[in-house]
């Protein structure tokens, strides 16, 4: 069949084709789409930290992804390596604005979208400088990488939060590095 010298059955295939064109870029942004979702559904946390000159680090760890995940240690390297070369810094969280008794900072669960701020009061302040680095374990086995501390200029605000937990200090001592066992003997592990 013709129109004015032009074949009109080739219409047919071209709509063929188009169609077929169309299914397939359609099958390519569905594809796209549910990557893109897979990916932002995962547990995604990303690490900062710094500190001010009243001898305070924070750590804010953000979950940029919507499935929760566990946090299960924070280290401070005074190197940046990773498997320390040295002990890691001892510190307490500080927790209500106050030191807490325990050292470290345990597990807890962090829900997505969310952030946790933890503020770590070191044990000798003197031993932090510009080559210590925060290092954070997480639930899944991964951890972050030495990430630096960078130096404010005014005083780190807040205390110790994590989203969804209450966080009560228990345990608080006026020195608990300054405990002793019944034989006199340091017991501030």
């Amino acid at each position: 069949m013709s129109c004015g010298g032009l074949d009109l059955s080739l219409l047919g295939d071209a709509a063929t084709w188009f169609g077929a064109m169309g299914t397939w870029v359609v099958g390519v942004a569905v594809a796209v789409i549910a990557g893109r979702q897979l990916y932002l559904s995962r547990f995604r946390p990303t690490v900062t930290a710094y500190r001010d000159g009243l001898g305070r680090i924070a750590v804010r760890i953000t979950n940029r992804g919507n499935a929760p995940g566990a946090i299960n240690s924070v280290h401070l390297l005074r190197n940046g390596q990773w498997p320390p070369n040295q002990p890691a810094i001892p510190f307490h969280l500080e927790i209500n604005n106050g030191k807490a008794a325990t050292r470290g900072a345990g597990s807890f669960p962090l829900a997505g979208l969310t952030t946790a701020q933890l503020v770590l009061l070191p044990v000798r302040p003197a031993e932090i400088n510009n080559r210590v680095h925060a290092v954070v374990e997480y639930g899944t086995g991964e951890r972050s990488s030495p990430v630096p501390l960078g130096l404010l200029t005014g005083a780190i605000v807040g205390s110790t939060s994590i989203p969804g937990i209450a966080i009560g200090n228990t345990g608080t001592e006026a020195d608990p590095d300054q405990r002793t066992n019944a034989n006199g003997q340091d017991d501030a592990g």
